[in-house]
């Protein structure tokens, strides 16, 4: 199951995956979020994978990266704090994290969302 919530407080969109989750289901939740109109242009999201279990190849995590990438195309810039529970998730975290090359778009993996958050909420850095 995935939920999707803007948290007005902290100005995070916080995106929690609760169960097995493949290649299919990451898709659905990059549609759910580019659909939603009222995020701001400088945007957070909080991917919580820390209750699942991800099942994807390399070659869908490229995909997801690439699909991911042309739905936050309309945003000035975008922070992404992935949050994982495991080391098999930390592993496929940090190669989706790496996949990007874009200036705008930050990628970190954390493995609790304290830190998560207090990342997001620092000032924007740029990508080297």
């Amino acid at each position: 199951m995935i939920s999707i919530n803007f948290n007005k407080e902290t100005k995070v969109l916080m995106v929690k995956f609760t169960d097995i989750e493949d290649f299919r289901s990451m898709l659905e939740s990059i549609y759910r979020f580019s659909q939603m109109d009222d995020l701001p242009e400088d945007l957070k999201v909080l991917y919580d994978f820390s209750e699942v279990k991800a099942i994807v190849n390399k070659d869908q995590l490229k995909a997801i990266s690439e699909i991911s990438l042309e739905a936050v195309d309309k945003y000035k810039s975008v922070k992404t704090a992935l949050v994982v529970g495991s080391i098999i998730e930390a592993g496929y975290s940090a190669i989706f994290a790496s996949l990007v090359q874009v200036p705008k778009v930050q990628r970190r993996v954390f493995s609790n969302t304290k830190d998560a958050l207090s990342w997001l909420a620092a000032s924007n850095e740029q990508v080297q």
